[in-house]
């Protein structure tokens, strides 16, 4: 699941911060390998669900989420909505 994804660094970064992106590469497989699990097991969920089941964090979820989309694994569910802790409605995503 590591395919088409570089590192988050912009050419200015110090070096700094090309590290720790460089480190993410295989959490980040990790966690859309957790994510992907998670929706194929348990069906459609909003990213705080996602997150309570994985054990990540939501903002980690949502960024997964964005590149397991772009993969084609899954896909937000038009149809599906949940409320989020702050009361607002989120999005909810399903395996492809």
């Amino acid at each position: 699941m590591n395919e088409g994804f570089t590192p988050a660094s912009r050419r200015t970064d110090r070096d700094t911060s090309w590290a720790a992106a460089s480190s993410m590469i295989a959490a980040a497989s990790t966690q859309r390998e957790s994510i992907s699990t998670a929706l194929r097991l348990y069906g459609p969920m909003g990213r705080y669900e996602i997150a309570g089941i994985t054990g990540l964090d939501p903002v980690a979820c949502a960024r997964r989420l964005a590149e397991l989309v772009a993969q084609g694994i899954c896909r937000v569910a038009p149809d599906r909505h949940e409320t989020t802790p702050s009361g607002r409605t989120g999005s909810v995503w399903a395996a492809a």
